[in-house]
């Protein structure tokens, strides 16, 4: 079993990954809440600079923020710093889209977010559509090398019922929240 030490991602607060690593946690995960926190790769890229031996990732990346191609990249990039030591948490964004006034990205969506970020991962190229003013065009992205090291996958759901579990790939773990999720976002201050 391992355990794990979660913190609000603020730039200022990398160190409790150390001090994480110190008590003995085997991995710390920074949630990525934008506009509420700091970046989340910053932060994790200041944590896996400071850190030796503890498993570094996001939990959970929101899909409906960051492209596809940007999202692999980002984790491949912490990758680089911390060799093998990464993991990546990925879900459809039900708070932090709605804090923007968004709503949370449609499954059939979310599934093609999963399928081009673990291809990319997996260092294959991967036809890739996005959506430039409206229209739908398709471009292949080429692979992403800095992510060959042992790595982790999660898609992270809210409820034992979450139909983002439905979209996970084979092989990918599931992690689910209990409890109703808020109905309204939070106000910010």
């Amino acid at each position: 079993m391992e355990f794990g030490i979660g913190f609000d991602t603020h730039v200022d607060k990398w160190d409790l990954a150390r001090y994480g690593e110190e008590l003995g946690y085997d991995r710390c995960w920074v949630p990525d809440s934008q506009m509420i926190w700091s970046d989340c790769y910053a932060v994790l890229a200041l944590a896996a600079a400071n850190t030796r031996r503890n498993k570094l990732g996001i939990g959970v990346a929101i899909a409906g923020t960051r492209i596809a191609p940007v999202t692999a990249h980002s984790i491949a990039s912490i990758n680089q710093i911390a060799p093998g030591r990464t993991f990546l948490g990925i879900g459809t964004g039900h708070t932090a889209m709605r804090v923007m006034g968004q709503n949370p990205m449609p499954l059939a969506e979310f599934r093609e977010c999963l399928r081009v970020v673990r291809e990319l991962l997996a260092g294959e190229a991967v036809a890739y559509t996005y959506r430039v003013a409206g229209t739908a065009k398709t471009t292949t992205v080429g692979a992403i090398r800095e992510f060959a090291e042992s790595h982790g996958y999660t898609v992270h759901g809210f409820g034992i019922t979450s139909g983002s579990f439905k979209s996970a790939p084979r092989g990918w773990h599931r992690c689910t929240y209990l409890g109703q999720p808020a109905r309204q976002p939070p106000t910010l201050p």
